[in-house]
């Protein structure tokens, strides 16, 4: 269980080599929840009921859909990303 501290604070992922399908499954998988942040600045996430233990099935090679803070959902290409928090 996390402590009430680090309910509200978030991490960046450190993923080598750059994103793709399988490090973000890999990442899904052992954080469960994850927020994307574009080289725009777009802020899109993840969330549990997306998934399937860290598999996503809409997900490709080139890209994957993620959700924005209204619920909308949006594909998002890989090379897009800057960064992941969690």
């Amino acid at each position: 269980m996390k402590k009430f501290t680090q309910i509200f604070e978030k991490k960046i992922a450190d993923i080598k080599g750059g994103f793709n399908k399988e490090a973000l499954e890999k990442f899904l998988k052992e954080h469960d929840e994850i927020d994307i942040i574009t080289n725009k600045g777009e802020r899109y996430f993840i969330a549990p009921f997306m998934h399937q233990k860290g598999k996503m099935a809409q997900a490709n090679d080139i890209a994957f859909t993620a959700s924005d803070k209204a619920g909308k959902q949006k594909e998002i290409l890989y090379t897009d990303i800057k960064s992941i928090e969690y």
